[in-house]
């Protein structure tokens, strides 16, 4: 039986836990997910919480299920180039910056609806509400 999901080609960006958190559970449900990751340095899941024998977080292990990692410096115009590649093939973006940072790099809504104009974008920033000054992560109550 075909999983529900398995016509969709999500693109996602950020790190920590609410972006990969969903697009795992995204890809549960048969989604393509290909995560996109600086090639600076590594997602920081991989170093919170407890390791696993192999010294990797078991908080990546988790998330990083059933993705392809591709390796990108979208800040560069030849990066650039390759996400826009991505975006116009892909049904949804994930993302989880702090709500400036594709915006500063000239990559906000605007252009990502140019790439592909029915992309749906799921912007996770945890940046509203009465803390969104705070550039923490928050315990829910």
């Amino acid at each position: 039986m075909a999983m529900p999901l398995c016509d969709v080609r999500i693109v996602e960006l950020g790190d920590v836990i609410v972006g990969p958190l969903a697009a795992a559970l995204l890809s549960d449900f048969g989604a393509e997910v290909i995560k996109v990751k600086a090639p600076d340095r590594g997602d920081m899941l991989r170093d919170l919480g407890p390791k696993g024998r192999d010294g990797i977080g078991v908080c990546w292990k988790t998330l990083a299920r059933n993705k392809r990692i591709l390796t990108l410096d979208w800040k560069t115009n030849a990066g650039r180039e390759v996400l826009a590649k991505l975006i116009e093939n892909a049904d949804v973006l994930v993302e989880n910056f702090r709500s400036s940072v594709l915006d500063r790099a000239g990559i906000g809504p605007e252009v990502l609806n140019e790439w592909n104009a029915d992309l749906v974008i799921l912007r996770a920033t945890g940046r509203m509400g009465r803390n969104r000054g705070f550039q923490t992560l928050e315990p829910i109550h």
